[in-house]
C-alpha cells in the first residue's frame, strides 16, 4: 500500500511538472510574439455635435460615417497598414514599417480635402500615433489581428488630449522619427500608465490640460466629499478637515499600486512569484529555495535574470537588483510606503506595510506566501 501512495504521489508530482513546463513554454512563445509595430487611431472630430444637428435626418450623418470609415481605411491601407478595427467614429490601424506611419500622418490635410470632397462637408479628423511592442491577438469574429499591450492603451490615453487636424504622439514614435518636426507639450499622469511627454506634429496648438476620467458614481462621491467638507470648516472640525484633504492621497496610493501591478504582470513571467521575490526582498527573508519536489520552481524568472543565484548558497535564489524593472518596482515600493506613512487616516486600510503579506494580499492583488 505505501509503494502505491508513493507511486500515485511521483505520478502526481509528474504531471504538475508537466503542466508547468506547458505554462512556462506558452509564455516563451507569447513572449516571443510581441513584435514592434506602429498603432494609429483616427479620430472625426465633433462626430457627435454634427448627429444632433441631423438628428431628424439619420441617413445623412450615417452616411457621412460611412464614408469617413471607408476613406480613412482607404488612406490607411494605401499607406501600406492594416486596418484593425472600426470604433464608433474612429478608425484603428496597425503598420509594421514606420516610414509608413510617417506617410499616413504627413497626408492628414489630404485625407481632410478627400473627406470634404466625397460627404460635402467640412470634416476635421485628429491623428494620434505610438511605437513599441505589441502582441497580435486574433479574436473570433475578427478579420485582422488585435494589437494588445502598453503601446496600445498609451496611443488611446494620449488620444484624449488631441484636437482637430492635429497629430499627437508620445517619446517612443517621436524618437523613431526623429526627422520629423515634434514640440514637446509637456508632461502629462495617463491613467493607469503614469507620467509621459506628449508630442505634436509641427507647431503647438495644443495646451496640456490634466483629463480626469471618473464614473458618474465616483463623480458624485467627490461633490458628497466637497460639501462634507464645506460643512466641516463652517462647524469648525479640525479633524474632519485634514481627513478630506488627505483624501487625494488615496489616489496617489491606488495609482501607484496600479503602475507596481503592471510591471509585474507585463514582465512575462510568472507573475505571482516574482511578486514573491519582490516581498522577500523587502521583508527579512530575502531568498528562496529552488525545490521541484515541493513545487517551488520559478524558471521563468530565472531564465529571464529577474532572480539570480544567491552569493551564500547556490541553491537559494535572490532578486536580482541590478535589472532595471526589479530597481523601477523598489523605487516605486518605496514611494508607496512614504506615502501611506504620510496618511493619517483610515488606519485599517493603510496602516500597513510594504514588507507585510496581507498588503499584498489585500491591496497589491497576490498571496506572496507560499
Amino acid at each position: 500500500m505505501a509503494n502505491e501512495k508513493v507511486k500515485k504521489l511521483e505520478s502526481l508530482k509528474a504531471e504538475v511538472e508537466r503542466l508547468q513546463k506547458e505554462k512556462e513554454n506558452t509564455i516563451e512563445s507569447i513572449k516571443k510574439d510581441f513584435q514592434e509595430k506602429t498603432v494609429v487611431f483616427i479620430d472625426m472630430v465633433d462626430s457627435t455635435q454634427f448627429k444632433t444637428e441631423h438628428a431628424d435626418e439619420s441617413d445623412v450623418w450615417i452616411l457621412r460615417l460611412f464614408q469617413f470609415s471607408n476613406i480613412v481605411a482607404s488612406a490607411i491601407q494605401g499607406c501600406k497598414g492594416i486596418v484593425v478595427k472600426y470604433i464608433g467614429d474612429e478608425v484603428m490601424g496597425v503598420f509594421e514599417n514606420v516610414n509608413d506611419a510617417k506617410n499616413l500622418i504627413g497626408r492628414i490635410s489630404e485625407i481632410e480635402n478627400n473627406l470634404l470632397e466625397i460627404t460635402g462637408f467640412e470634416t476635421r479628423i485628429k491623428i494620434t500615433v505610438d511605437y513599441g511592442p505589441v502582441y497580435m491577438m486574433n479574436f473570433d469574429g475578427h478579420i485582422s489581428p488585435d494589437p494588445q499591450g502598453l503601446t496600445v492603451d498609451r496611443c488611446a490615453r494620449i488620444a484624449k488630449y488631441n484636437q482637430k487636424s492635429c497629430v499627437l504622439t508620445s517619446v517612443n514614435f517621436k524618437d523613431v522619427s526623429s526627422d520629423m518636426h515634434w514640440c514637446n507639450l509637456g508632461k502629462v499622469r495617463l491613467k493607469g500608465i503614469g507620467e509621459e511627454y506628449i508630442y505634436q506634429l509641427e507647431k503647438q496648438t495644443i495646451i496640456l490640460e490634466e483629463k480626469i476620467e471618473i464614473s458618474k458614481s465616483e463623480y458624485d462621491a467627490k461633490n458628497k466629499l466637497l460639501e462634507q467638507y464645506k460643512k466641516a470648516l463652517e462647524e469648525k472640525r479640525p479633524e474632519e478637515v485634514k481627513k478630506i484633504e488627505n483624501s487625494d492621497e488615496y489616489d496617489a496610493v491606488e495609482d501607484l499600486i496600479g503602475e507596481i501591478n503592471k510591471l509585474i504582470e507585463d514582465a512575462g513571467v510568472d507573475s505571482s512569484y516574482y511578486a514573491r521575490f519582490i516581498f522577500l526582498y523587502e521583508s527579512t527573508d530575502g531568498w528562496e529555495k529552488y525545490n521541484s519536489y515541493e513545487g517551488k520552481v520559478f524558471n521563468s524568472l530565472i531564465d529571464s535574470g529577474l532572480v539570480r543565484v544567491s552569493d551564500e548558497n547556490d541553491d537559494f535564489y535572490i532578486l536580482n537588483v541590478e535589472k532595471k524593472r526589479n530597481s523601477k518596482i523598489l523605487q516605486k515600493l518605496d514611494e508607496l510606503q512614504e506615502l501611506m506613512k504620510s496618511l493619517e487616516l483610515d488606519e485599517d486600510l493603510y496602516d500597513m506595510s510594504i514588507t507585510d503579506a496581507d498588503f499584498w494580499k489585500n491591496k497589491i492583488g497576490y498571496d506572496v506566501i507560499r
